[in-house]
């Protein structure tokens, strides 16, 4: 398998001729061809070694698919099939965070969506607590150059796009270089400026209002049609929050027992008011979804502005309704 069009993108084809009595067959010849993918052989070894070996180097075609190649001894024939793939490439500004798609620089332990071309052959998401560092071949990697190489665990993949954990390993960082690879063919590198802290709330949109993930609670979402009630708590779900004590390894969920809580206490502001916060954290049993807990102040009824500060860094405004 490998890139289409990039060169080179070599291979070889290796075949053993043996009798009924399966003793190798020498000096025997052999004809390779190309059957499909416009590929092309070098080298070929017209007739059998010693061994009964011959082989053929071969050359990915130009475009994607499968490159079929033949070869033929005597009355015998088979074929051989490799798959020639698009580079993975990921988008000029295409890493943002998963949470809102800022393009503020993202911090160690949280996701980030990985926009592009062919970042995978399939659409895919992870079905346990513990995230993969390989989704259908697709695996994500981080590279420092000063001794930190380490893989992504990844959430989600698709053509276009693809979720994934930044690994807490690079911590302290100020900048990675990350790829996207299908297999052993490996995408084009991309340098991604890294931050401690980049504070962003999950959000969905509806009637072309953005509005904060939050539950209630009674775990209930909360909406236009169910505000959060002012002097209870409403629990936030966030991206990007920093170091926290406790730390999971990279990719696994975080603790139930002992909590693992944000190094740093954010700062919580609803309707302009500040709003008390009584955990700060990843949610137990996930991997990197950050928590916050806090009191909604008593803004009055309506739909307020809300921010999250954390290590002096701001998050973009989401909207909370709040009766």
């Amino acid at each position: 398998d490998g890139i289409a069009g990039q060169q080179p993108a070599f291979g070889y084809i290796v075949v053993q001729l043996i009798d009924q009595y399966g003793v190798p067959v020498p000096s025997y010849p052999v004809q390779y061809s190309v059957v499909q993918g416009g590929g092309r052989l070098f080298n070929a070894l017209p007739t059998t070694d010693s061994y009964g070996l011959s082989f053929a180097q071969t050359v990915l075609g130009p475009g994607a698919g499968a490159n079929v190649y033949g070869v033929t001894a005597g009355s015998l024939s088979t074929s051989f099939t490799a798959t020639a793939r698009l580079q993975p490439t990921i988008l000029p500004n295409g890493v943002v965070s998963a949470a809102n798609y800022s393009t503020q620089p993202p911090a160690p332990g949280s996701y980030v969506s990985v926009f592009g071309a062919a970042l995978a052959e399939t659409t895919q998401s992870y079905s346990t607590p513990y995230l993969p560092i390989s989704l259908s071949q697709v695996s994500v990697s981080f590279d420092t150059g000063t001794g930190i190489s380490v893989p992504g665990h990844i959430a989600f993949i698709s053509p276009g796009q693809v979720n994934v954990q930044i690994p807490w390993e690079l911590q302290g960082q100020a900048s990675v270089q990350m790829k996207v690879s299908i297999a052993d063919a490996s995408g084009a590198v991309y340098t991604m400026p890294l931050a401690t802290y980049s504070p962003a709330f999950f959000q969905y949109q509806s009637g072309g209002q953005t509005y904060a993930a939050a539950l209630d609670e009674n775990n209930q979402l909360v909406s236009p049609a169910n505000p959060v009630t002012q002097g209870h708590i409403v629990q936030l779900f966030m991206n990007g929050l920093g170091p926290v004590n406790n730390q999971p390894l990279s990719g696994d969920p975080a603790p139930s027992l002992q909590l693992a809580t944000t190094t740093g206490t954010p700062i919580v502001t609803i309707g302009a008011l500040p709003a008390e916060v009584k955990f700060s954290g990843l949610v137990p049993g996930n991997a990197g979804l950050y928590q916050i807990n806090a009191v909604v102040p008593g803004t009055g009824n309506g739909t307020r502005n809300m921010t999250v500060s954390i290590g002096g860094v701001i998050s973009a405004v989401v909207q909370l309704p709040v009766q």
